[in-house]
């Protein structure tokens, strides 16, 4: 788990915790493959022996950088400046389309065999080939379009917005039902028949 002040790890299923990345706040991180990936806003480390040592795949090039996700054995690095992607462990990266190039990208969540994207200001975005390419979702809410969170349950998917509440859809994006839809929601969280939202 990442915290502000490094990476703790458990083997007990969360009864006893060590940490094992100190002196660097974890923003986000993934398990990709058979390996481990964080960023601490700046950069992204991979580990492959349970985070006893890292190798920098993602050096810090002044960017922004929000969380790293693991999609069918792609990596793909949220920023404020659109997102990012690796087919080839990090070795090398490539800009999605320019299509969210320049949008401030908040959470990325995969439902199916599709990939969500939600943005601050610029809409929801969704791909089908792993991120390469990504059109807009319509969905019934008035500009801007400022999606906060994402969570996802089996084919359940919560979106959570500022200003206009959440949504959910139980069939990964072809139908959805708004909640709350003058609030402004942080996060929403679905577990199991449970959804919290925190505004």
């Amino acid at each position: 788990v990442g915290t502000p002040i490094g990476l703790y790890r458990s083997t007990d299923q969360g009864s006893n915790w060590q940490l094992v990345q100190s002196a660097m706040p974890v923003s986000g991180i993934t398990k990709h493959n058979n390996s481990i990936c964080i960023t601490n806003g700046m950069t992204v480390m991979i580990s492959s022996n349970l985070g006893n040592t890292w190798q920098t795949i993602y050096p810090y090039v002044g960017n922004d950088l929000l969380s790293v996700t693991s999609i069918d054995s792609v990596l793909l690095i949220n920023s404020r400046y659109g997102i990012e992607r690796s087919v080839d462990n990090g070795l090398s990266w490539q800009n999605s389309d320019s299509l969210i190039s320049q949008c401030s990208v908040t959470c990325i969540e995969q439902c199916g065999s599709t990939v969500y994207t939600g943005t601050w200001l610029h809409g929801f975005y969704s791909s089908d080939d792993d991120g390469k390419n990504w059109g807009h979702v319509i969905l019934p809410l008035n500009y801007p379009q400022a999606i906060t969170s994402m969570s996802k349950d089996a084919d359940t998917l919560c979106v959570s917005t500022w200003g206009q509440g959440f949504f959910i859809t139980k069939n990964c994006g072809q139908s959805w039902f708004q909640f709350f839809p003058q609030h402004a929601i942080h996060c929403v969280v679905k577990n199991g028949n449970k959804i919290c939202a925190a505004d």
